[in-house]
């Protein structure tokens, strides 16, 4: 399930550029850790992935969605995984220099003829995020003084994305909730994101039936289904599975 393209643009896309922090390291040899599991995690892989993400963001798409992007990922860390504030500083910080890096990058590709080659594209953004990095522009440890302090407009914009995902409905994630793969390819950026923390847990589980294999399920009692529906205040409840 992990390598299914079609899975949702938002997965596709973060796999994506962990895929290219992990290429590139190759190429500059910054720093990771010698876990496998935490390579990237509080060192200059880190501080190169957070910025690069956010650079590409940028370019493909504008600053408030690769903004709001990061938001929600920083929220989901802090909620789901008790992500230490000196780990969010660190990561935000990192993510506003690469949102810089993307606006710098957009310039200079205007009137380039490799602004269609994605490749070019991204070898460029990845020798500017290593610039700053030794400028010192980026910060690689969380206990690096340097505070982040967001841009008012910004935060603004953000706030209204991850306060959509704080007061969605969602199935809860205790492992036992799924979604087929049919419905999850059918879900907009926002229902993913509402039910993110679930679908992460079938991607780790590699856990992702058809229509079919979940209505066999239900049929012989080892599923429930949960219909769709709408709350009052609008909020859309994608239908999903229970496993008994």
């Amino acid at each position: 399930m992990s390598n299914k393209k079609s899975l949702n643009p938002i997965t596709n896309f973060k796999q994506e550029m962990y895929n290219e922090a992990g290429n590139y390291q190759k190429i500059y040899g910054y720093e990771t850790n010698p876990d496998p599991d935490h390579a990237s995690w509080n060192n200059e892989a880190d501080a190169f992935k957070h910025a690069f993400m956010q650079a590409i963001g940028v370019q493909r798409y504008n600053v408030p969605i690769a903004a709001g992007l990061a938001k929600l990922h920083e929220l989901y860390g802090r909620v789901n995984k008790g992500q230490p504030k000196a780990e969010e500083n660190m990561d935000n910080w990192n993510n506003r220099v690469g949102r810089a890096i993307g606006l710098e990058l957009r310039e200079m590709l205007k009137n380039d003829p490799g602004v269609k080659k994605d490749r070019y594209i991204k070898n460029l953004a990845a020798e500017l995020v290593m610039q700053k990095m030794r400028e010192g522009k980026l910060i690689t440890s969380p206990d690096d003084p340097r505070k982040f302090i967001a841009h008012p407009l910004i935060n603004n914009i953000t706030n209204k994305l991850t306060n959509t995902l704080q007061n969605a409905i969602a199935p809860l994630n205790d492992g036992k909730t799924f979604f087929t793969t049919k419905v999850i390819d059918n879900m907009t950026n926002e229902e993913f994101l509402n039910v993110q923390d679930v679908i992460d847990t079938q991607i780790k589980n590699k856990f992702a039936p058809s229509e079919y294999e979940a209505k066999e399920g239900v049929a012989s009692g080892a599923y429930i289904y949960v219909n769709e529906y709408t709350r009052d205040d609008g909020t859309k409840v994608k239908s999903y599975y229970r496993k008994r």
